[in-house]
């Protein structure tokens, strides 16, 4: 991926705060939980991005150079988050309790990282 953009240094990438947080919550639940809650986790993201791409697809604006990786990544027709979301409601190893709560965390971490990006 550094090669692919062009990063010399990776070091020289720092997070803003709410990021940082955001993605600190996420490694703090892939190593203290249960693997289940680590897509618990993620599934407030990868639901966020087709809901994105299509409000992309909406504006008809160019992303220009990321064009390619908005493409990609924020693909409007994805649907990939309801096989995650199958295995997560059919899991016999998970307290629903917990995986709201991570869940809705993770809500707040999409929100703070979006809120934070200054135009």
């Amino acid at each position: 991926m550094f090669k692919t953009w062009s990063i010399g240094e990776p070091k020289g990438i720092y997070l803003n705060p709410a990021c940082q947080a955001y993605t600190d919550f996420i490694a703090r639940v892939a190593v203290d939980r249960d693997p289940v809650y680590f897509i618990v986790a993620n599934i407030p993201c990868i639901r966020l991005w087709p809901w994105i791409g299509e409000k992309f697809k909406q504006s008809g604006k160019s992303s220009g150079l990321y064009q390619k990786w908005v493409d990609e990544n924020f693909d409007p027709n994805s649907t990939g988050y309801r096989e995650w979301e199958a295995y997560v409601n059919n899991s016999r190893h998970i307290d629903v309790t917990t995986a709201r709560a991570i869940y809705h965390e993770c809500m707040k971490g999409e929100l703070g990282f979006f809120g934070s990006i200054k135009e």
